[in-house]
């Protein structure tokens, strides 16, 4: 394994990979300690942890075309601000890039005040859009029509995903309660019935403007878990480009969503954390810019019971945790609930069908860490933006080439 030499200086942690020389920058938020003697700015909560690039990245053919010198100010006459702010059951942390310093504060309090109000709209523990549909499951209900659209999209994805993720999961993550206060495995005719009651194909939505309505079937509920931090972050980049950044990181417990370039005019890398390793340990960076960057694993939110673990992303089909496969998933996209929810449907799917779908949608970016954790696959409209940080085998997964033979004499 590649040792990573870190360092502090000022309010960055930064790290030097001793082959090449090459320093890469990690903002730190400052005086700020969660009991880890290395705690870096995304890592509280999640797996994903971000790198403000100092190196000339390879360019991307899906990337935007930088910022020409004229319209993008030097990275000196750049002003920052930074805000965390806990909600969600994580902390979110985010740091602006703007032209002045008050543009910079009045970001940073757009965040806080964003954060929260998209925390009332897809909560389950409090009175929100998710849980006047369950109280009123079989029947019509006027809902936000933000919060309607992102139930569309997960039908979308279920969908596409033949229900390896399903935002009818509620009654099931009830069930289990894990990272919710839950600490034993249910009773199996409790899983059961729960299980009996998923099936996103029962939810009904009405998009028109001002008068969204979604119903689901007799005793369903809805959990957007799995797509809605994605969502979230792909909302605040759009915000923050509008109301004058000029490049954003911001980081929910793990979900990366980016707006522009780094304040260095290059592109981001995000660091991609090994599993059960100590925080602030990549295997791999991935370069990007103006996308999300979102990792899953089933490590970090657990139950332990009885000399078993049991993983927090629970299968549709069986009521259960899914067997573990991989290691992690990441999914790059511009689109952060797509990245999101695809996350969640490939670790459900397992190594293999995961595979599958990386050959024939090559347009999907996707990097997974195997089981061994020796064992890495990404796509091929991926592979040329990953870095490698450990002794790892790379596998680029090219698209399959229809069989043109089919049909012949």
């Amino acid at each position: 394994m590649r040792r990573i030499l870190i360092g502090r200086q000022a309010s960055v942690l930064f790290l030097v990979l001793p082959p090449d020389g090459a320093e890469l920058l990690m903002r730190r938020q400052q005086g700020h300690s969660l009991g880890l003697s290395r705690q870096i700015l995304g890592l509280a909560a999640g797996m994903v942890f971000s790198l403000l690039f100092a190196l000339s990245a390879p360019p991307s053919s899906q990337a935007a075309a930088p910022q020409s010198p004229s319209s993008r100010p030097s990275d000196s006459a750049l002003a920052s601000d930074s805000v965390v702010v806990l909600t969600m059951g994580t902390l979110i942390q985010a740091q602006v890039f703007a032209r002045d310093s008050r543009t910079a504060s009045a970001l940073t309090d757009l965040i806080q005040n964003r954060a929260l109000e998209y925390n009332q709209l897809f909560t389950v523990h409090e009175k929100s859009p998710l849980t006047a549909i369950a109280e009123n499951s079989g029947k019509w209900t006027a809902i936000d029509c933000r919060a309607a659209g992102l139930i569309e999209q997960a039908k979308t994805v279920a969908r596409d995903s033949a229900g390896a993720f399903d935002p009818t999961i509620g009654p099931v993550v009830n069930v289990w309660k894990i990272g919710f206060g839950g600490n034993a495995e249910p009773p199996a005719g409790q899983i059961k019935a729960a299980a009996a009651l998923v099936d996103w194909k029962k939810i009904e939505t009405d998009l028109t403007p001002g008068k969204c309505r979604v119903r689901i079937g007799p005793g369903q509920s809805l959990d957007l878990g799995g797509i809605a931090k994605g969502w979230i972050g792909t909302e605040l980049a759009k915000e923050l480009e509008k109301s004058g950044a000029v490049s954003a990181m911001i980081d929910l417990g793990g979900n990366i969503a980016l707006h522009g370039l780094s304040p260095k005019g290059r592109d981001w890398m995000i660091g991609i954390q090994v599993p059960e390793a100590e925080r602030g340990e990549a295997f791999a960076a991935v370069s990007a810019r103006g996308e999300s960057v979102i990792t899953s694993g089933d490590y970090e939110r657990f139950i332990a019971a009885d000399g078993k673990v049991f993983g927090h992303i629970l299968s549709a089909a069986t009521g259960r945790p899914v067997p573990m496969t991989m290691s992690s998933v990441t999914v790059v996209d511009p689109d952060g609930a797509k990245a999101d929810a695809w996350c969640t449907a490939f670790f459900a799917m397992g190594l293999d069908k995961t595979l599958e779908y990386m050959r024939t949608h090559p347009q999907m970016r996707v990097l997974v860490l195997g089981a061994d954790k020796k064992t890495v696959w990404v796509s091929e409209s991926l592979a040329a933006r990953v870095t490698l940080i450990d002794d790892l085998k790379m596998n680029v997964v090219r698209a399959q080439k229809p069989d043109l033979s089919e049909g012949k004499n």
